[in-house]
């Protein structure tokens, strides 16, 4: 079952509300002055299929507190899937509010049977603390942990080693510690522990001997009340060590108790202001007063004595709630209000005797009257005034999605729903019922309310077809977030002429609207837009995404992307400076270095990498007898010799003599051998040239003999 209530809704409904506000002792007011956005009630999950209670909420942390706890926006809490056949009992779940995210988180007792029945739940650095029953039979009710999976949700330590439960009771995270109270022994009742959140660092701070209560956070400083059975109930405090853990003050003389009221005091008694502790207490002289302490004897004295006499200004249980630099707190006869000195404690509005639950909400002041009137005040007494007469009563006030929610049966005041849930925003025509769960006057229990993330959840009663199972109240106040996928990034310059996004929500069903180069917005819900026939030069594109309805949240950034068009231009070809040859062939020389030809000289050579042109040249250097005797050296050219070789190609160059030298030449190898100098110089078709030389040793060949 799904209903929507807030926004149009509510003012169709106006009319048909008149008569029960009538009822209440109201007048409606114009549904402008309402302030009440949309929302949607469902129901998560029926954890029992069918008419079986799946009996959600039921491990809170105190009977005033609320029954799950809120871990990064998903409710930890408490269900159960059956007692029989597939069922795992009353163990540990975890919801978002959808059916799908609602499930069971770890069956710590596995089983339909039993169950671990997890309870004393409570959120500190991102894990869940709790007190569970694990189904080794080795192990009682023991402190556990998760972090919201199952592979993360595991005991962090047996208290009292064996079968025995050391039953952990009222966690309370004092600045990162977790401080409860355990039994480890049943020798002296609960023990005051703390834990750091790992199994060595879960230690006993102190044996106090008995059973102690109001477990209160301040600062860095636990607050508890404590009877050691010689000064009677009195406030104590520990700095989480043995010798810090000690009475604070005996404010009552003797053995008389000077904290009043019923042991287990609910949690709204002591409440932690500006760093101090704020609570009634009687000293036996000023009777019930306000008082506050530091967590010394010294620092903790009465504020003031409201009525000045010996009697009681608060027999009652306190109700505290700060608003902005003050503190609100119910004394028999209203409400006052305190800076923490005496001249600052002055009345803040008179509407009855004994009003509680003080409860704050954007700057004014909500509390209940005569267990059933809602009032709402500013702090002065002409800024208190009557928001509703429920006439039955009102049960506890939960602030959620700036306005207040509680739960009454509207059949005294002429309705016929019983039980279900209500809001309100302060004002008559603000005030509406959400739910009829159980259609008729039976009512729906609607309690255990817990604000998790975007939800409130409760349990709901719907008598039958579905049983006790959790609902919840879905408050989307959060825009959605669009990304654009695809299409030109920032600053990119396009060429051509259209261009096609594609973009997506963070939120599933959200509608889309474009908007192009400034132009009017237009509908692009199917996640693409596209566009053509672009001019030249810069553009943008812009798109936002709207919610689901009833909540219509649109985004209030949109995704943009810049980008620009330029028709691309032909640009001349460029004419590539030529490529100029500068590297030199590689030539090679061979042949015999020795040799007997008087008429010529041979020389191979080779261009090895590329083709080339090649000219070889020499000089033979002879010796000539001049008349007298004396001889002189003459150079003799020889005849060049020209080839071309392609690359790798070995060509056979020969320099021959000239008929004179060869003449000089014999005659002169006649007498010792003589030395050719050879050039080959290889050009290769750009000119680049190599020169090699080569050194040729020429003998005189001999005459083979005639035989005889």
């Amino acid at each position: 079952m799904t209903m929507v209530s807030g926004g149009i809704g509510l003012r169709l409904r106006l009319a048909l509300m008149a008569l029960i506000l009538a009822g209440l002792g109201l007048a409606t007011e114009t549904a402008a002055n309402a302030a009440l956005g949309p929302v949607v009630v469902s129901q998560a999950k029926d954890s029992d299929p069918g008419p079986g209670d799946g009996d959600p909420l039921q491990g809170g942390n105190d009977a005033d507190e609320v029954g799950g706890v809120d871990l990064d926006g998903v409710l930890i809490y408490d269900a159960n899937d059956g007692f029989s056949g597939p069922g795992h009992g009353q163990e540990l779940w975890r919801s978002d509010g959808t059916e799908a995210g609602t499930y069971l988180l770890k069956d710590i007792f596995v089983g339909a049977t039993f169950s671990s029945s997890p309870n004393s739940m409570i959120e500190m650095n991102g894990e869940v603390y709790f007190a569970a029953l694990e189904d080794n039979f080795t192990t009682g009710i023991e402190l556990w942990k998760t972090d919201g999976t199952e592979q993360g949700t595991n005991l962090l330590k047996d208290l009292h080693p064996g079968l025995a439960s050391g039953a952990p009771q009222q966690l309370t995270n004092v600045n990162g510690t977790l401080y409860f109270l355990a039994d480890s022994d049943f020798a002296n009742g609960y023990e005051l522990w703390k834990s750091n959140g790992t199994e060595a660092g879960t230690v006993m701070v102190r044996d106090i001997g008995s059973t102690a209560h109001n477990l209160t956070a301040v600062g860095n400083r636990l607050f508890f009340t404590f009877n050691d059975g010689v000064n009677g109930k009195e406030l104590w405090t520990s700095d989480g060590t043995f010798f810090g853990t000690t009475q604070v003050e005996n404010i009552g003389p003797g053995a008389t108790s000077g904290l009043p009221g019923a042991a287990a005091q609910g949690r709204s008694e002591y409440f932690n202001f500006e760093g101090k502790l704020y609570f009634r207490a009687n000293d036996g002289v000023h009777g019930r007063e306000l008082w506050r302490s530091d967590g010394t004897a010294a620092g903790t004295e009465m504020v003031k004595d409201i009525d000045g006499t010996a009697g009681d200004s608060m027999t009652f249980d306190a109700s505290f709630e700060q608003l902005g630099n003050e503190l609100f707190f119910a004394w028999d006869f209203g409400i006052y209000k305190t800076d923490g000195t005496g001249p600052g404690t002055v009345p803040a509005g008179s509407a009855g005797n004994t009003p509680t639950q003080l409860t704050a909400v954007d700057g004014t002041l909500y509390f209940i009257q005569d267990f059933t009137k809602l009032y709402r005040s500013d702090g002065t007494a002409p800024g208190t005034q009557l928001v509703f007469d429920a006439q039955s009563v009102i049960s506890r006030l939960t602030v959620f999605d700036g306005n207040i929610y509680t739960s009454f049966d509207d059949g005294p005041s002429g309705g016929t729903s019983g039980v279900e849930l209500w809001r309100s925003d302060g004002t008559a025509s603000g005030t509406e019922r959400l739910t009829d769960i159980n259609p008729g006057g039976g009512g729906s229990l609607v309690n255990e309310r817990t604000v998790a993330g975007d939800r409130l959840y409760f349990r709901g009663d719907d008598d039958g077809a579905t049983g006790v199972e959790l609902w919840s109240v879905l408050a989307d106040r959060t825009p959605p977030q669009t990304t654009i996928d695809s299409g030109p990034s920032e600053g990119e310059i396009i060429e051509t002429d259209s261009v096609t996004f594609a973009f997506s929500s963070d939120e599933a069903g959200a509608t889309f609207t474009c908007v192009f180069d400034g132009g009017p917005p237009e509908s692009c819900d199917s996640g693409t837009k596209s566009y053509t026939g672009l001019s030249e030069g810069p553009h943008s594109f812009g798109v936002t995404a709207t919610d689901t309805p009833p909540f219509g949240n649109v985004e209030l950034t949109p995704a943009t992307r810049n980008f620009s068009f330029e028709i691309p231009v032909d640009e001349p070809p460029v004419d590539e400076p030529p490529v100029v040859d500068t590297t030199a062939p590689t030539l090679r020389l061979q042949g015999q270095k020795k040799q007997k030809s008087p008429k010529r000289i041979v020389i191979k050579a080779t261009c090895l990498d590329e083709a080339c042109r090649l000219k070889a040249t020499g000089r033979i250097n002879v010796k000539i007898m001049k008349p007298g005797g004396n001889f002189k050296t003459r150079s003799l050219k020889l005849r060049p010799a020209r080839s071309s070789a392609g690359a790798g190609r070995t060509v056979t160059l020969r320099l021959k003599l000239n008929n004179r030298t060869k003449k000089l030449v014999r005659r002169v190898l006649t007498k010792k051998p003589s030395r050719v100098k050879i050039k080959v110089t290889a050009t290769d078709t750009a000119g680049n040239s190599v020169t090699r030389s080569r050194t040729v040793t020429l003998f005189k060949q001999k005459r083979k003999r005639a035989s005889r």
